[in-house]
């Protein structure tokens, strides 16, 4: 019994010796399926290296006054599971700008996003556009679905990559986000940015 509160003591001792001394346990590293590592690979944006938020908040500046980007930003939020959360923000210098934009009208489409990346294989800033007029925005009957379909390229999937076959088909209804995108995601965030994806 004195032995195994002497174990205990020094358990106890050596744990709160590391949390004082700002150390920390070394974390379990992630390793991808061969599912996900293509995934990434097909329609991530940094080919054979991650590219994504870093860890922690990532502000949400909404200048169109969407009545559902909460939810919008739930749905994506649950997807990454964690290390990244997507939060509203009233700051308009907020890495995530989403604005109306009237040229866009002119090109006959409803939505653009367009992001800048680090050198670190980190995103630093992302700008949705959405057609000021409306016309374009059946996609394919709500504003909802448009506004979740852009958070695709500000979450790092790369929706206009050039893969065939391309699943248009299946992303037409974008209500709720497809499974292949949902899987994709989360394991995009399961690794830091500039995680290797191996030969």
């Amino acid at each position: 019994m004195k032995k195994n509160k002497t174990i205990l003591t020094m358990m106890i001792l050596t744990i709160t010796g590391l949390i004082l001394s700002g150390c920390s346990m070394p974390a379990t590293p992630y390793t991808l399926t061969s599912e996900e590592t293509e995934l990434i690979r097909t329609w991530g944006f940094g080919g054979d290296y991650v590219v994504r938020w870093p860890d922690g908040y990532v502000n949400v500046y909404d200048a169109t006054n969407y009545s559902q980007m909460q939810e919008i930003l739930n749905q994506w939020n649950a997807v990454i599971g964690g290390p990244v959360i997507l939060r509203l923000s009233t700051n308009s210098n907020s890495p995530v700008k989403v604005i109306f934009d009237s040229d866009i009208s002119q090109e006959d489409i409803c939505w653009m996003e367009e992001h800048q990346e680090g050198s670190d294989y980190d995103y630093l800033e992302a700008v949705i556009k959405i057609s000021s007029g409306g016309i374009y925005c059946g996609y394919p009957n709500s504003y909802y679905a448009a506004y979740l379909c852009a958070f695709n390229d500000v979450v790092g999937f790369n929706y206009w990559a050039e893969v065939d076959p391309t699943p248009y088909s299946e992303w037409t209804n974008f209500d709720t986000i497809p499974d292949n995108i949902k899987t994709m995601v989360n394991a995009l965030y399961k690794v830091p940015p500039g995680y290797y994806l191996g030969d």
